[in-house]
């Protein structure tokens, strides 16, 4: 644990104040005996009615002076005060000094680790500038990442560290959810105009700066996919964009040829022949999606792929990312089951969930090879409750267990590929 002071976590509306969330845990109870002074000192200077009838027995008669006279322990303080203000103006008076206290000392940089982290981490997840993934207390550079992308979009200094200013907006219902648009730039905007170009949406060069031409391209490939076209990249859009159903943009209509050729018939015939033949080829050196639940999975294939899997373990985690580097979760189940010869698309977990491949609908009934799918992640199970996947809050490839509640309480299913 680090000497740094702790941000408030997430918590329900009727524990706020100023928009900022106070965290009651236990590590704040010891700056609560500073505060509760300077809180009763306040109540006391501005005049607060205070019945001495309701004091404890021991306390003086006299003035606010003499309250601190028979006591220095916030245990009394509390209950002197709640006996004669009301536990309403109490606690007002209490959450408005340690509010003060904390947003003026509060900073999360790099390099820490500290539970106030997986608070943090939770938040970026909730609004989109983090994947999803079980919250670790460590402040990795996906985590500085991520609090960059947060300041770019509301114009705040893109640092990456959370201070005041970014830790108020953060928590606040001002915070907007993550969407790219004209103007930013940035890894992740060239990995979208990447995926435009896949599409045949974008035609030039993936620069990773969001201007005109890629705006036309979003909106295009909105159009294109029942979505309203404003050109903003939010969570349908992303979802739609990486998902197995994108409709591609239309292929240009070749010119008719100005003059007929002879034996046309012939040529037609043998290139429909060679078309269909072609065809056939394509079919069957593609992975084709399985319906059925009961598909035994190709062990040489599961080794395989567990086998090359592991390899990249260590590798960092970017957003974007599809190797052979860098993965986010999605680019790391593609880049693996490309590497073994599956030529399957890059697709988000929702893609993932969403697919066509035979579903496993039970962790309990996933076998090694599986791609196993929560809300917002995306793994390889290699068996035994173990997966690998290319982790946000991990910041790199690693093998995570599976068993753990938040996994649980995010799986949606599991796709048998292989």
């Amino acid at each position: 644990m680090s000497n740094m002071k702790p941000i408030p976590p997430r918590v329900p509306e009727n524990r706020k104040m100023n928009n900022l969330s106070i965290n009651y845990r236990s590590k704040f109870y010891k700056s609560l005996k500073v505060t509760g002074a300077i809180a009763l000192s306040t109540l006391m200077l501005v005049g607060a009615p205070l019945s001495v009838s309701a004091a404890p027995a021991y306390a003086s008669t006299d003035t606010s002076l003499g309250f601190f006279e028979y006591t220095s322990d916030i245990e009394n303080a509390i209950v002197y005060m709640s006996a004669n203000t009301g536990d309403q103006l109490m606690l007002s008076t209490f959450r408005s000094v340690v509010d003060e206290q904390v947003i003026e000392q509060a900073v999360l940089e790099p390099g820490v680790e500290d539970p106030a982290v997986a608070d943090l981490q939770s938040r970026l997840m909730e609004l989109g500038y983090m994947e999803n993934d079980a919250p670790t207390e460590y402040y990795g550079s996906q985590t500085e990442f991520s609090v960059q992308l947060f300041q770019r979009q509301h114009n705040l200094q893109v640092d990456g560290i959370l201070g005041k200013e970014s830790l108020i907006l953060l928590y606040s219902d001002e915070a907007q959810h993550y969407t790219v648009m004209k103007g930013n730039n940035g890894v992740d905007i060239q990995s979208l105009q990447e995926r435009l170009q896949e599409l045949g949406y974008f035609k030039l060069d993936a620069d990773g700066s969001f201007g005109s031409s890629t705006e036309k391209a979003v909106e295009a490939f909105q159009s294109r996919n029942g979505l309203t076209p404003d050109g903003k990249v939010g969570s349908m859009t992303r979802e739609a964009l990486y998902s197995e159903s994108a409709v591609e943009a239309p292929k240009p209509t070749p010119p008719p040829s100005a003059t007929p050729t002879k034996n046309n018939s012939s040529s037609s015939s043998s290139s429909s022949s060679s078309s269909s033949s072609g065809s056939s080829s394509s079919s069957s050196s593609s992975s084709t999606p399985q319906k059925s639940t009961t598909k035994v999975p190709n062990g040489t294939s599961v080794a395989s792929l567990t086998a090359f899997a592991r390899t990249q373990l260590g590798k960092p985690y970017v957003r974007g990312g599809k190797g052979p580097s860098s993965f986010d979760c999605s680019g790391f189940v593609y880049y693996c089951l490309n590497s073994i010869g599956y030529n399957i698309g890059y697709m988000t977990s929702g893609g993932w969930a969403g697919s066509s491949y035979a579903k496993v609908t039970s962790m309990s009934n996933l076998v090694a090879g599986d791609i196993i799918c929560f809300s917002g992640h995306v793994g390889i199970y290699i068996g035994g409750g173990q997966m690998i996947d290319a982790s946000s809050s991990g910041g790199k490839v690693r093998i995570s267990n599976i068993n753990s509640s938040w996994y649980r309480s995010h799986f949606i299913c599991g796709r048998r590929v292989l």
